[in-house]
């Protein structure tokens, strides 16, 4: 089915021969929205993935290996492709497999792989901060490639700044690299982010690229991993890492202003594996077992579906999550303030448990928070566009389509659950009947 027209194809760079590299444990694959998804893992790309002659759903696909390590796909009506045909960018390695290269199909350019996992581009965040929300801006770097599920990293410097914290009578800098390793431990170790969310800056008067994870020239945390560490500093009690007094609620203040994004945006869907999530491995998304869903919209959490859960027998591990994520909201499960249900979640008891969901949300939020961010950046570039709205707009638009889509999606999920309960007590009814 064609594969040696990929596999085969030789690049030249100053002379040198370079060759695909073997692609199988390059590539991830999954379902979701009843499409299958495919992603390249060294460059964070992902692609939908539609059937070669464009008849019915490619949900199910397989991602197969060959006998010299290439990824194929297989398809759910038995036809196959090369993974590689479906994504823009590929992995190349010399004839040795020393070097590594990156090349763009679509650009045509040819770059190091180093190069590429270094290459960024510089934005500016602004956050309403303050009764009259001033906004404060805070710098922000866009990464070329997102291996680690990330591609925008914000200045921590920056983000203390606005907060105006003070910082135990030493230099923010000194603070902040006093208590650097434990975060990084947290969001690595107990939260199970992939590492490197929390880079240290690039040494000083270094130009070697050599470390493409500390290319920005200031300590920066990822989206998800700044979510996390606010409601950590903002949440917790001093003994498990919060801050304390006047600085707390400098940070939730923080938090709100950066979640405030979120209320202009239509509603969309966090989803929370009630069963436990499987370790998130970028690019795909987060999965686990015993899924509930909780709708956020204009600030706020509906509960609603955690509520009908908590009636339901369980096992011990889903009723300790039921425990933490709702028991405390029980009386008004609707409405419930998004910073004041993530906080309260990740105050609880056990550690483990709220852990687990804090986890579960911020790397949802953070998803989302990006492509907020990176539609208002592909905004401000196009203006002036004649017979269509601006790009914004349309990125706004789209966003907010897929949002509503995804309610949508879980309102379905929802009914079928209720239809099937319903069909199921209804057995139940007549077998008891056949049998009185």
């Amino acid at each position: 089915f064609g594969l040696s027209a990929c596999r085969g194809f030789v690049a030249h760079s100053s002379g040198m021969a370079l060759v695909l590299a073997p692609s199988g444990s390059l590539f991830q694959v999954w379902d979701d929205s009843g499409s299958a998804w495919l992603a390249h893992t060294k460059t964070g790309e992902v692609a939908q993935l539609e059937l070669p002659f464009g008849f019915g759903s490619s949900e199910g696909t397989e991602l197969h290996e060959t006998a010299d390590g290439h990824a194929v796909l297989v398809f759910p009506d038995g036809s196959k492709d090369w993974a590689q045909r479906k994504v823009d960018l590929a992995l190349y390695t010399d004839t040795a497999g020393k070097e590594h290269f990156i090349a763009s199909q679509s650009r045509g350019t040819l770059v190091s792989l180093t190069d590429f996992l270094a290459s960024f581009e510089s934005m500016r965040v602004g956050v309403g901060l303050g009764i009259n929300e001033t906004n404060i801006f805070i710098q922000v770097v866009r990464f070329e490639a997102s291996p680690g599920g990330a591609s925008l990293w914000w200045s921590l410097r920056d983000v203390f700044k606005a907060c105006g914290l003070t910082y135990e009578s030493m230099k923010s800098a000194e603070w902040m690299n006093k208590h650097l390793d434990r975060w990084c431990s947290w969001l690595h170790q107990s939260l199970g982010m992939p590492e490197g969310h929390l880079r240290r800056a690039k040494p000083y008067g270094s130009y070697n690229q050599a470390d493409a994870s500390r290319a920005v020239p200031w300590t920066s945390v990822s989206s998800h991993g700044l979510l996390a560490l606010m409601v950590r500093w903002s949440a917790l009690p001093p003994g498990r890492g919060g801050l304390a007094g006047e600085n707390a609620t400098k940070v939730r203040s923080m938090l709100v202003a950066v979640l405030q994004r979120f209320r202009w945006n239509g509603a969309f869907v966090v989803k929370l594996f009630l069963g436990g999530a499987q370790k998130w491995s970028p690019p795909s998304p987060l999965h686990g077992e015993v899924v509930a869903s909780i709708v956020v919209e204009h600030g706020c959490v509906d509960l609603g579906e955690l509520a009908a859960m908590a009636r339901l027998p369980h096992s011990k591990e889903v009723d300790g999550m039921l425990d933490v994520a709702f028991k405390p909201w029980k009386s008004q499960p609707q409405g419930v303030d998004l910073v004041d249900w993530l906080s309260g979640v990740a105050a609880s008891l056990p550690i483990k448990v709220s852990e687990e969901l804090v986890s579960q949300v911020c790397v949802q939020l953070g998803n989302f928070l990006e492509k907020l961010l990176l539609a208002e950046r592909a905004g401000v570039s196009s203006k002036g566009a004649e017979k269509e709205p601006p790009r914004h707009i349309r990125d706004r638009l789209d966003l907010r389509l897929a949002l509503t889509d995804s309610v949508e999606q879980h309102w379905r999920d929802k009914m079928n659950r209720c239809l099937r309960y319903l069909l199921a007590e209804r057995r139940k009814m007549e077998d008891m009947t056949e049998v009185s």
